[in-house]
C-alpha cells in the first residue's frame, strides 16, 4: 500500500519534468528559428551594403505665356507658352548633387545651369512678337526608379508650333550613379563588344511587345537599332525610342522591356548590374 502511495506521489512530478523538457525544447527551437531569420536577413542585406543614399527630390514648376489675336478671319487666336517642371535632387554629398542637378537642367532646357534661371528660361516666350512665330513648349523631369546606386529619370518634352499639323514629342532618359553623379551608359554596364548580342535580344523583346510590321528595320537582318535611352528597373532594363527614330509619327515613342535574366551573359562581375542577377 505504501509503495502504491509513493508511486502515485511521484507520477505528477515525472510528468511535470517531461513537460518542462518539452517547453525548453520548444523555446530553443524558437530561438534557433529567430537566429536563422536574422542571419538570413543580414546575408541578404550584405548583397548590397549601401542601398540608401538618402536621396531627396523636390519639384518646382515655371510657366510663362503670351497670347496673340488672329490676323485673319479664318485663323484662331493663339497663346504661346513655355512650361518647365524641374526636379532638384539633394544628397549628403553636395558635389554629387550639383553634378546631377546640372545634368538634369541641361537635359530639360538645353542650357548650362547657372547661365540662366528657370523663370528666365520660360520667360523667353515673351520675346515673340508675331503670332506666326508662336509656339508652345512643355518640359518635365520625372522620377523613374532608384535601384542601389542607380537613379533613373526621364525628361519628357512636347512642342506645338502655330499652324502645325500636330505636336511633336521627345523623351530622354538619364541614369545616374548616386555615388559619383556621373551619367551611366550601356557601355559601362556590359562586356566589351556587347552591341550585336544586345541588339538581337532587344529586337526579340521589341517585336514581342510592339509587333514586327511597320518599323524602320527588317526583322532578322541585324538592322535593329539599339535605343540611346534606357532606365534601370529592379528586374531589367526599359528602353525607349524617340519619335521618328524607328517608325512613323503615328507610332509615337515605342518602349520595350528586357529582363536581366536574358542579359546575364553580357554582364561582367564588375558591372553595376551584376548585383541584380
Amino acid at each position: 500500500m505504501k509503495k502504491l502511495l509513493l508511486i502515485s506521489a511521484l507520477l505528477p512530478l515525472l510528468f511535470a519534468c517531461s513537460g518542462n523538457k518539452n517547453k525548453i525544447a520548444d523555446a530553443n527551437d524558437s530561438v534557433n528559428i529567430n537566429e536563422s531569420d536574422t542571419i538570413a536577413a543580414l546575408a541578404e542585406a550584405a548583397i548590397e551594403p549601401i542601398q540608401n543614399y538618402d536621396l531627396k527630390m523636390a519639384y518646382k514648376e515655371y510657366v510663362s505665356e503670351k497670347c496673340f489675336e488672329a490676323t485673319e478671319e479664318y485663323e484662331s487666336d493663339f497663346c504661346a507658352s513655355m512650361e518647365l517642371k524641374l526636379m532638384v535632387v539633394s544628397l549628403p554629398n553636395e558635389s554629387v548633387s550639383k553634378k546631377i542637378n546640372a545634368a538634369i537642367f541641361k537635359a530639360a532646357t538645353g542650357k548650362k545651369m547657372g547661365s540662366i534661371s528657370p523663370q528666365a528660361f520660360v520667360d523667353e516666350i515673351q520675346t515673340i512678337s508675331e503670332i506666326y512665330e508662336a509656339y508652345t513648349n512643355a518640359s518635365s523631369v520625372d522620377f523613374e526608379s532608384k535601384n542601389g546606386e542607380l537613379f533613373s529619370v526621364t525628361v519628357n518634352g512636347s512642342d506645338y508650333f502655330y499652324g502645325a499639323a500636330h505636336p511633336s514629342g521627345s523623351s530622354q532618359s538619364l541614369v545616374f550613379d548616386l555615388s559619383t553623379g556621373e551619367i551611366v551608359t550601356l557601355k559601362e554596364l556590359f562586356e566589351v563588344n556587347f552591341e550585336k548580342k544586345l541588339a538581337k535580344i532587344a529586337e526579340r523583346n521589341f517585336i514581342r511587345e510592339n509587333g514586327k510590321d511597320g518599323w524602320d528595320f527588317t526583322p532578322g537582318d541585324e538592322s535593329f537599332p539599339l535605343p540611346d535611352h534606357f532606365i534601370v528597373g529592379p528586374k531589367g532594363l526599359n528602353f525607349t525610342f524617340g519619335q521618328y527614330e524607328i517608325g512613323p509619327y503615328a507610332a509615337g515613342m515605342p518602349t520595350f522591356f528586357v529582363p536581366f535574366e536574358q542579359l546575364k551573359e553580357l554582364i561582367p562581375t564588375t558591372s553595376r548590374l551584376h548585383k541584380f542577377l
